[in-house]
This record gives structure tokens, sequence and C-alpha cells, in this order.
């Protein structure tokens, strides 16, 4: 017989595809009643199944059905969360696996698209500008040539902090960016319209004004 999903030849006593992790349905002309699972049950077996889960490259678990179900009502599993458990050929993303039923109840997260680019502009633009000011007071008034640089170090902060809340918001983890900005802003800007499927101008606008200010003395 063979997967239902990926067409892969699969054994009558398989519980799950060993190619792509879905459950193996049996028809009941071809195994005994007792074995069967309904067609419109598709969840793991809640006594036997044990899950294990990737966070970061740490393996976690095991963990039972319920326990997961509770992980994944949290927030703490999400659809690309990779999971495993047994008869599984690899880990693959929670949501393709059984467990997808699980996700019916959780919102999912909102487009790249939607994700407010305000931020990011800020960060791309005004920085500069409020090094020129400040550099151009620390010349009037005699300050120290670190002046200007810490303001723009701070200014740099502010707004990858602002620009991290909105994509927060939008249900993406975007936390382990931050050490981007605070040793390169250009890296951040890099790495932030990568992930979410954006162009590059705000880079482009940053390092024009970066090149300016180098050659102006």
């Amino acid at each position: 017989m063979f997967c239902s999903k990926c067409g892969a030849k699969v054994d009558e006593q398989w519980k799950f595809c060993k190619s792509c992790g879905s459950l193996v349905i049996v028809p009941s002309n071809q195994a005994p009643q007792k074995e069967l699972l309904p067609e419109s049950n598709q969840e793991l077996s809640k006594q036997t199944i044990e899950w294990y889960y990737l966070a970061g490259s740490d393996k976690l678990g095991p963990v039972s059905d319920n326990e997961i179900s509770e992980m994944i009502q949290r927030g703490d599993i999400k659809r690309n969360t990779l999971v495993w458990a047994t008869g599984f050929a690899d880990w693959i993303p929670a949501g393709q696996s059984p467990l997808s039923s699980k996700f019916g109840n959780v919102v999912p997260f909102a487009p790249l698209n939607t994700i407010s680019d305000k931020w990011i502009w800020a960060l791309a633009c005004l920085p500069a500008f409020i090094f020129w000011i400040v550099k151009y007071f620390a010349l009037l008034n005699g300050w120290e040539w670190w002046v200007p640089v810490a303001c723009q170090i701070v200014a740099n902060v502010f707004f990858i902090c602002k620009d991290i809340d909105e994509i927060k918001k939008a249900g993406q983890d975007a936390e382990a960016w931050l050490y981007l900005g605070l040793i390169l802003v250009p890296v951040y800007l890099y790495v932030r319209e990568s992930k979410t499927n954006k162009k590059y101008a705000p880079l482009v606008v940053w390092c024009v004004l970066f090149f300016i200010d180098l050659i102006i003395p």
C-alpha cells in the first residue's frame, strides 16, 4: 500500500509514513478493525506516542500528546518547530506532522508583508542626521570626539528595539537579531530585510549616508 499524502510505499503495520511522517490509514479490508484508526481522527494515539522537539539545537522531550497540545496552545511549539516521534524517518515541522490539527485554534503569524517599515527607515536615516548635528555642535563647543559616536550608537539601539517590537507584533521572533545591530547596523538591515522578504532600500540608504559622512570632514 502507499501513503495517501506523499505516495511512498508503506507497510500496513506502520503507524506513520517514514518519508513524510503522515499518519498511515489502512483500509478496513486490509487490517483488523481493532487496529484501524477512523479517517475522521488524524491524531496520534495518546497512550503510546511520545514527542521530541527541537529548541534551537537542543533536543527536548519526551512529552506526551497532552503536554505537547498544551505547549502548542501556549505558543511554545510553533508550526515550524521540528518534531519527531517513533516511526518518523526524520525531524519534520509540527505543522506538517499529525500535530497539524492541534493548530486549528492557534492564531497564525501575520503575513510578513504587513510588518511596518517605519522604524527600519528611521534606523536607516535618522541616526546619520543625529550624528551630523551632534558632530556640528561638538566642533563648535570643543566636545570630545566620542560624543557624536555615543549619540549614534544610542540612536541605533533605540530604533532597532522599536523595529523589533513591530516584528514581534506580527508573531515573528526577532530578539535574536538585536545583537546584529549592536555589532554592525548594515548587517541587521540585511538580515531583517531577508527574513521579512522586503527589498533592501533601507540598507542602500544607510550605506549612501555612511559614505557621505566619510567624505564630509
